[in-house]
């Protein structure tokens, strides 16, 4: 019996692995994508992604990269989804909260733009 559990455990782990490494390919040619300018191919690219992705983290940096793609694109409101959902997935780069004010700004809802940059001045002080 404690042999079947350990085959069992060991598979659960080779293919717990093997997602991984498939994630990470695929971060890698949708950034490879992205840094060549073509936003609009890495935005689905990502967005597929965020679609299997399993962690808050891994959420929060594909929310980041989706919004940068759409703020390439000069999409705010799609930015401004994005955007949002890195903030509210704790992305670690405070630029995430800048880039979140911008897009609202440019979506025209002021005072929840002002909010934002007020948290970006709060989090990145002078």
């Amino acid at each position: 019996m404690n042999i079947q559990k350990s085959v069992l455990i060991f598979l659960l782990i080779c293919s717990v692995s093997t997602f991984v490494l498939a994630q990470n390919n695929k971060t890698k040619k949708a950034d490879a994508t992205f840094n060549a300018g073509e936003y609009y191919k890495a935005s689905e690219m990502y967005q597929k992604l965020y679609s299997k992705a399993g962690t808050k983290i891994f959420k929060a940096e594909l929310g980041f990269k989706l919004g940068e793609c759409y703020r390439h694109m000069n999409i705010p409101r799609k930015a401004e989804k994005w955007y949002k959902k890195a903030v509210r997935y704790k992305y670690q780069d405070p630029m995430s909260i800048l880039y979140l004010a911008d897009a609202m700004k440019m979506n025209e809802k002021y005072p929840e733009a002002k909010t934002e940059y007020e948290r970006y001045r709060d989090v990145v002080p002078d």
